[in-house]
């Protein structure tokens, strides 16, 4: 099962005072650089499907993403994205 995708914020630093190092992912690599956890979001086609093996997608620059009535949608492929694009209804809670 499918359903709308949500990037969650990336984690907010310790409430003792403490810094974390922090990272950014280049769109080179796609991949975070260090320790801080990229953003993460939920792909509406594969939730609204169960697909949970590709549920959860990081968010980097080269991420798929669909923009509907105001809100990004991120994806775990272009194949969903497109999907989506098509139907959006068919995705998107109520």
């Amino acid at each position: 099962m499918r359903q709308r995708v949500a990037a969650k914020p990336a984690t907010a630093a310790p409430s003792n005072g403490a810094s974390r190092p922090t990272s950014r992912a280049t769109p080179e690599s796609n991949t975070p650089a260090t320790t801080q956890p990229a953003c993460h979001a939920t792909c509406s086609v594969c939730q609204h499907n169960a697909d949970l093996a590709c549920l959860d997608v990081a968010i980097h620059a080269r991420t798929p993403q669909y923009t509907h009535n105001g809100h990004t949608y991120y994806f775990c492929s272009e194949a969903c994205r497109a999907d989506f694009e098509r139907e959006p209804s068919t995705y998107v809670e109520r």
